[in-house]
């Protein structure tokens, strides 16, 4: 359970999730025959996406000559009261968001016997504060993309 504790985001020791049984093997099986193509699809949201919502958010960085497979899509928030809003302006559409780094890795409970502490990595910890997902999976659809998008921004201009 990725060395979770009592909540799924405090993990109290290193760990993985290494649990596969026959029926995920399965699946996985026939999932890798589509993988290329489904990193393709998850680019081409990526992009729609990033197309859409420069000039309103930031987002993850990903350098020349490198791929992602945009397991999430995340935004940056201005601040973090700003994010609550936000994630509660996308709520009332009916669009679900997460919050995936809700604490930084130094601030882990497995971690506190290192010389890590509050404000010690400061952009991690800022950044995790302002974080959050929307919709991203290879079949996104483009009205779907463009409804998020268009919420989002309309989000952005009634909030500030």
């Amino acid at each position: 359970m990725h060395g979770e504790g009592n909540n799924k985001y405090d993990n109290v020791t290193t760990g993985i999730n290494g649990r596969l049984d026959t029926i995920q093997a399965a699946i996985l099986i026939e999932k890798l025959k589509i993988f290329k193509e489904e990193v393709l699809l998850r680019q081409k949201v990526a992009d729609k996406y990033m197309r859409l919502l420069k000039e309103y958010f930031t987002f993850q960085y990903i350098p020349d000559n490198y791929e992602s497979t945009w397991a999430q899509f995340c935004l940056l928030a201005d601040t973090e009261q700003q994010r609550t809003q936000i994630l509660q302006y996308l709520k009332d559409y009916n669009i679900p968001t997460a919050i995936y780094y809700p604490k930084p890795l130094h601030l882990q409970s497995v971690f506190s016997s290192t010389s890590y502490y509050n404000n010690s990595l400061k952009i991690s910890e800022e950044i995790s504060s302002r974080i959050f997902s929307i919709p991203m999976y290879p079949y996104l659809s483009d009205t779907n993309i463009n409804k998020i998008s268009d919420i989002l921004i309309k989000a952005k201009y009634d909030l500030s």
